[in-house]
């Protein structure tokens, strides 16, 4: 695995756009790098890109990758490119990704939750932007989270997400229509989940400031009579991210 480095201001993303390349062959690894630097330089992103060439660099890798070319036929490796995503889909490392594929055959096996789609051997610029473009946009919009990957009811819309409850080594986790236990303590998921417009108001509540109208001694949310009490430890800094959290949100609607 290699990284490779290009420091731009982002108006996509404003964290570090990480890409993943897999193939055991270089010359494909080499074609997709490219294509990925001129579009993500066009774009002026802040990104990174990752180079893998079998199953076990990916694997001891703990990256967590926002988008991954995947091939799905790896030679020798003992992992075929379908077998490898449902681990990697386990560890919730990548947020999305793009089986790049000669046999057309696999493809209807291969879609999953975190699966864009496919292209075959060569993909082309223009489907590459294609892929960047989405995986972006459905990341800085959060339109689905999921707490576990093989229960469907655990898969819900962020903006549905009310709060996380911590209960030891479980949460509680509270949407707009339903609420369902996953395993994981509260820290656990507060690191998962940090990219998220969330907030610890108290030792066993995380909240989404989507849903928010205000927080001082209570949470209190603009569509659910539902309320939460704020910890004395916790009511300032949570305070402070809300209010922060909200002037960014007018800064974008002007």
């Amino acid at each position: 695995m290699t990284g490779d480095n290009n420091w731009f201001n982002s108006d996509i993303l404003a964290s570090v756009l990480k890409i993943g390349i897999f193939d055991d062959e270089e010359i494909w690894i080499n074609d997709i790098k490219e294509k990925c630097k001129k579009i993500l330089n066009e774009k002026k992103c802040q990104y990174q890109l990752y180079e893998y060439s079998s199953s076990e660099e990916l694997l001891n890798d703990d990256t967590e990758l926002d988008l991954l070319f995947l091939d799905i036929s790896l030679g020798n490796d003992e992992l075929d490119g379908i077998e490898l995503s449902k681990i990697i889909a386990r560890q919730h490392r990548v947020w999305r990704l793009v089986f790049v594929t000669s046999y057309e055959d696999y493809v209807w096996k291969s879609f999953g939750p975190v699966t864009l789609g496919y292209e075959k051997k060569p993909i082309t610029e223009n489907a590459v932007k294609h892929y960047f473009d989405l995986a972006v946009f459905e990341k800085k919009n959060n339109i689905i989270v999921w707490f576990d990957e093989y229960d469907l009811n655990t898969y819900i819309r962020f903006n549905d997400l009310l709060y996380i409850e911590g209960e030891a080594n479980y949460v509680l986790v509270k949407t707009r229509e339903k609420k369902f236990m996953v395993a994981g303590n509260l820290k656990y998921w507060e690191g998962k989940l940090k990219e998220l417009p969330l907030v610890r108001v108290h030792r066993s509540f995380i909240v989404n400031m989507v849903n928010v109208d205000s927080i001082n001694n209570e949470v209190i949310f603009n569509e659910s009579k539902e309320r939460l009490s704020v910890g004395k430890a916790y009511k300032n800094k949570a305070y402070e991210k809300y209010k922060n959290y909200i002037i960014d949100q007018l800064k974008v609607d002007i």
